[in-house]
């Protein structure tokens, strides 16, 4: 039973299931994998497969942040918000110049809300919002918080009034949806023409240990020695390490001082999105909370992954 992250470059035109289950199919019946975070199938990159225990840590995986390469195409709206779907409409891009995209950027940097598309795997009254709209059922989504840290021009525009740029964001954000409230910003619609995720956290599509898969079935020894070990997702977050009396009370879900730990790592998330904690057979993610005294500090182990001997 392989225990771990599995780093995958997926291809364009597989879905994040097709791909998950090549693996599986490569591996024993009884492997536990899932994948932290859907990749769109119009949409290559990176796709990370967790193995065995590391199931256990996928939420605190998929609040990693993530940065994209995307090529946005003005001047057309699609149903989807991305080169595969009908167009709506289509509008002349002669007045569009860079500085005028430039001047909009600002204003999609930072938190603000963000309407996903109605082509996304986003819950509506218990129900994927994908599978409402290809039946004609028109559901209103509620905009939500989302987080763009950086966006970054790559290339001045190329072919059919596109550009080329560089996106790091966090949890929850659609760059469809960035593309579609961009073109209408600039009175001309557009849509995404090219999407691939090159990070997520400290994991990225330059590993060594990064394997292509799209809907053919990897041998099992390509899978056995690409996996990284549980530790490896350490160093996305804040990391304490323990001594080994610490270890048995956190075993026991006993909460710890934190003035009394000894800090190993800064990670690139918040605290408020987990703290991790390694012992010598464990790994423990943890939250933050405030003691009777109100003046200390405490972790409490939330998620305990007890390592293998």
């Amino acid at each position: 039973m392989l225990n771990g992250i599995l780093l995958v470059d997926k291809k364009s035109g597989t879905r994040s299931t097709e791909c998950l289950n090549s693996i599986k199919r490569s591996l024993e019946k009884k492997q536990k994998a899932g994948h932290a975070g859907t990749l769109d199938s119009t949409a290559e990159g990176l796709l990370v497969v967790l193995l065995g225990l590391a199931t256990r840590a996928s939420s605190y995986i998929m609040a990693l942040p993530k940065t994209y390469e995307v090529v946005i195409r003005f001047g057309k709206r699609t149903d989807t918000d991305d080169y595969e779907g009908d167009i709506l409409d289509e509008h002349p891009t002669d007045d569009l110049y860079m500085e005028k995209v430039k001047e909009r950027l600002p204003s999609f940097s930072g938190k603000r809300m963000q309407y996903p598309p109605k082509i996304s795997a986003v819950r509506f009254e218990g129900s994927r919002s994908h599978e409402l709209a290809r039946k004609g059922i028109n559901v209103e989504i509620s905009p939500r918080p989302v987080t763009i840290t950086s966006i970054k021009i790559s290339s001045e525009f190329i072919d059919n009034g596109s550009v080329a740029m560089r996106i790091n964001c966090h949890k929850g954000t659609y760059i469809r949806s960035f593309a579609r409230d961009l073109g209408e910003a600039m009175g001309c619609g557009a849509h995404v023409a090219f999407l691939r995720r090159t990070a997520i956290g400290p994991f990225s599509l330059d590993d060594r240990y990064c394997i292509s898969v799209g809907s053919d079935i990897p041998s099992i020894d390509e899978v056995a020695s690409s996996v990284k070990p549980l530790s490896s997702v350490l160093k996305g977050f804040t990391s304490y390490r323990l001594t080994a009396d610490q270890e048995l009370s956190v075993k026991n879900g006993k909460k710890l001082p934190l003035d009394h730990l000894n800090r190993s790592g800064f990670g690139i998330v918040p605290s408020t999105d987990g703290i991790a904690l390694e012992g010598e057979r464990l790994i423990s993610f943890a939250s933050l909370t405030v003691g009777s005294e109100k003046n200390t500090l405490y972790l409490h182990p939330d998620t305990n992954l007890f390592l293998p001997e």
